[in-house]
């Protein structure tokens, strides 16, 4: 990997009331609240560095991502790419500490991780509301993917339209 490489861990998680629809496709939104709990000891570890030369390169499990998974990564990372005026290539690795397709959020916790590894490899320090908002982008489920257990806020901030994870008890 060129640049600076950062990782980033997330746990994945199990929704007890799962939200269902979207009321904003775009930022992937959804149109009600959820609550879920983060499960310990099952999680994706995600590795990204800008300044590479060339093109794009993304990594799954070790292998080559390709198909819906590559074009879901690229999306993300193009939106990182844009937050923070970045137009240079991307190496990207993830490491799944979970079976994908299983009902755990395998994704959510992905993009969760992604999305902390790559804004701070971008060069950006978001807070936790903005990393939440951001990381939405990629999955819908993806503010649970965090300690503890939470729930999403519907709560809009002036200017804003977004929802975000609050946790539901005090962090450790």
């Amino acid at each position: 990997m060129s640049g600076q490489a950062v990782t980033a861990r997330s746990n994945v998680n199990v929704a007890l009331v799962k939200y269902w629809g979207k009321r904003d496709t775009a930022l992937n939104l959804p149109a009600s609240g959820s609550i879920s709990l983060t499960l310990d000891g099952l999680y994706i570890d995600a590795t990204v560095a800008f300044g590479a030369s060339g093109t794009d390169r993304f990594e799954i499990d070790g292998e080559p991502a390709a198909g819906e998974e590559r074009e879901r990564m690229a999306s993300f990372l193009d939106l990182v790419r844009v937050r923070a005026g970045r137009a240079d290539a991307v190496t990207v690795r993830t490491t799944s500490h979970v079976p994908r397709g299983v009902g755990l959020a395998s994704s959510a916790a992905a993009f969760a991780a992604l999305a902390l590894a790559g804004s701070r490899a971008a060069g950006l320090a978001l807070d936790a509301t903005a990393l939440s908002a951001l990381a939405r982008r990629g999955s819908g489920s993806v503010g649970m993917s965090a300690p503890g257990s939470c729930r999403t806020s519907q709560r809009r901030p002036p200017g804003g339209r977004t929802s975000w994870r609050q946790p539901t008890q005090a962090s450790r």
